[in-house]
């Protein structure tokens, strides 16, 4: 059909394909445009609860020693998670202006 692609990963024809995504291990194209948006904006949400709720605890609770292994990762989990929330919103947005121009 009109507007399709062949994808080399997949061996199929994709409808209005985006791109495949190693991630979902699938082609996102016509019919599952919407729930890859949706992805793409639930791990920026769930970074940014991990980091906050991270935050609070380091802030709240200062029994923490501040070189003890559980104060470590609490501040590991608030990096981990703010920067891989933080690059997939630009990503999200990215595709959201994609969707917008199309």
């Amino acid at each position: 059909p009109d507007r399709s692609h062949h994808c080399s990963d997949c061996n199929r024809c994709v409808l209005k394909m985006d791109h495949h995504c190693p991630w979902i291990n699938n082609c996102v194209g016509f019919n599952n445009q919407k729930y890859f948006l949706l992805f793409l904006m639930y791990i920026p949400l769930c970074g940014a609860w991990i980091a906050g709720t991270g935050v609070y605890y380091t802030v709240y609770y200062t029994s923490f020693n501040k070189l003890s292994m559980c104060y470590i990762n609490f501040l590991a989990s608030i990096l981990v998670a703010g920067t891989f929330g933080g690059s997939l919103l630009f990503f999200w947005g990215f595709h959201m202006r994609l969707v917008c121009d199309n």
